[in-house]
């Protein structure tokens, strides 16, 4: 008999769990959303609007599949303390699009747009473009979650010699002194969140900053109850 399994503790067989069951998601869901967008593109023949608003659909519920499979992945390794770091010289402006693209739905149901400052259109950064696609888009949904309908998120960036400090700002309903001790940790949802947006874990906020901490940077935020936040992610510089 196998001691060493048996002496696993619960939570190390669960991220255990969670890493085979994102990498089994992961194929199938890719192979899934190619088709989809080949499809989508004309690859296939012409379609009618009707085909084509229907293959949106699928593409967005595929990508929400996409997301869940990620968290999962991302849980495993922050829990194993794998390395995931594979960064690399990116624009800003090309994860933030795709950011966008990914909460565009969101966006429009809420009749609500983004901001970009000039600095924020032109700089690079040194970073794992999926891990940055992450940490962007739990700022953006929580943004846009949070907010009134028809309100705007601003996207900033202010930088100097040893970084780049990245923020996304939003005029919503803002953070309760009483929960800012706790957000940010493990499974931690505010009693609006758990009733308003009831599909969530708790563990978006808890993925981006532990992200940001592995590959050396680091999130912090400010909030005014009534007013609104600020997520801030720094991005340290490579030079």
């Amino acid at each position: 008999m196998d001691q060493t399994n048996n002496n696993r503790s619960p939570d190390s067989a669960i991220s255990e769990f969670l890493g085979v069951v994102a990498h089994r998601i992961h194929t199938p869901v890719s192979a899934i959303n190619w088709q989809a967008e080949a499809m989508l593109d004309g690859m296939m023949g012409e379609l009618t609007d009707e085909q084509k608003v229907a293959l949106q659909g699928i593409i967005q519920s595929v990508e929400s599949l996409n997301d869940f499979s990620r968290t999962m992945l991302y849980v495993y390794e922050l829990e194993k303390d794998i390395p995931m770091l594979k960064a690399q010289e990116i624009t800003l402006l090309s994860v933030l699009s795709r950011v966008e693209k990914s909460v565009l739905p969101l966006l429009q149901k809420k009749r609500m747009h983004v901001k970009h400052d000039e600095a924020s259109r032109s700089i690079s950064i040194v970073a794992d473009p999926d891990i940055a696609f992450t940490i962007l888009r739990t700022f953006l949904e929580n943004a846009i979650e949070y907010s009134p309908d028809g309100s705007e998120i601003g996207v900033g960036v202010k930088e100097d010699s040893e970084g780049a400090l990245i923020t996304v700002e939003d005029h919503g309903c803002g953070i309760s002194s009483d929960h800012i001790p706790s957000i940010g940790t493990k499974f931690f949802r505010t009693a609006e969140a758990r009733q308003n947006f009831t599909d969530g874990a708790g563990l978006d906020l808890y993925i981006a900053i532990n992200l940001a901490e592995r590959t050396g940077g680091k999130i912090t935020f400010d909030s005014e109850e009534g007013k609104g936040s600020r997520f801030h992610w720094y991005v340290p510089s490579t030079n």
